[in-house]
């Protein structure tokens, strides 16, 4: 795992992950991985693996869900 954010939803909070591929999981609101992956996902700038690059991504989707990186 790259990291883990937690945002607010309407059923109280909910988490997304980062795995270690570059890829988003988030069981509260499945629709949303799908726009994780296509906006902030270190695979976008080939960088999967480079732990740099993925909390670049972190803080930017933390950023736009109104959420924080743990």
């Amino acid at each position: 795992m790259m990291g883990r954010l937690r945002f607010p939803c309407r059923s109280g909070t909910a988490e997304a992950v980062l795995d270690e591929d570059g890829r988003w999981h988030c069981p509260e609101v499945p629709a949303l991985v799908r726009v994780l992956d296509t906006l902030y996902s270190p695979r976008r700038d080939g960088a999967a693996g480079d732990s740099a690059v993925a909390r670049h991504h972190l803080d930017a989707a933390a950023s736009w869900l109104r959420g924080t990186v743990e």
